[in-house]
């Protein structure tokens, strides 16, 4: 848990300097070496150390994966492949008891479920960069052509005519405006109805740390 709440503060800023897919692959290789390592750690401290590495990269890949999944989804299907992702984390929880059933010996569990990280590190080289982080750091070329390359994997025709400059900067002018004001955390408990959904969003969170 320290983990993770030192992985998202450090990788939440990174992610926003480097670019989200970036900071996902390097949370993928992170997450897959410490996670294996684990298993042939020799003594306790060194198995807490490489678990502390481990939270710090998990978090970032629940964070930036829904992301980038969220910002490729048109927007009637976010709320459906929202939940379907949520429920993905709970059928992980019920595969891990089954998997804990079946390897009854603590490192070759740990193995088990550290290794296949490997695999999705080396798949995630085609993995699309968010557009909307390349155009709100000015690299709008960059991003048209993701937008361009995710219309046409989806089988859009007509991208290379409707996808253009002008287009792209006038559909994301407020966003562009947005990024020219400088935030901090403060900015979170500015207004009530903002102030009171973070409080509740924390109190629900605590509650289910707790529970689990």
């Amino acid at each position: 848990m320290a983990g993770m709440l030192l992985g998202g503060l450090l990788y939440g800023y990174l992610s926003d300097v480097f670019g989200r897919k970036v900071i996902l692959r390097w949370c993928l290789l992170q997450l897959a070496i410490s996670g294996t390592c684990a298993a042939f750690a020799p003594n306790f401290l060194l198995y807490c150390s490489l678990r502390f590495w481990s939270g710090c990269s998990a978090v970032v890949l629940l964070s930036n994966n829904g992301m980038i999944v969220l910002e490729w989804v048109r927007s009637q299907s976010k709320a459906m492949v929202l939940t379907v992702m949520q429920c993905a984390l709970s059928l992980g929880q019920i595969i891990l008891g089954g998997l804990a059933f079946v390897f009854r010996d603590w490192r070759t569990l740990q193995l088990v479920v550290s290794a296949p990280f490997f695999v999705f590190f080396f798949s995630s080289r085609w993995l699309v960069e968010s557009a909307r982080w390349l155009i709100t750091t000015n690299k709008p070329e960059e991003g048209l052509k993701e937008l361009k390359k995710a219309a046409r994997r989806n089988g859009n025709k007509y991208a290379e005519a409707t996808l253009n400059m002008e287009g792209l900067r006038a559909a994301m002018q407020d966003q562009l405006e947005g990024v020219q004001t400088n935030t901090t955390v403060l900015d979170l408990f500015h207004t009530p109805n903002l102030r009171k959904r973070i409080c509740l969003l924390f109190f629900v969170s605590t509650k289910l740390k707790k529970n689990k």
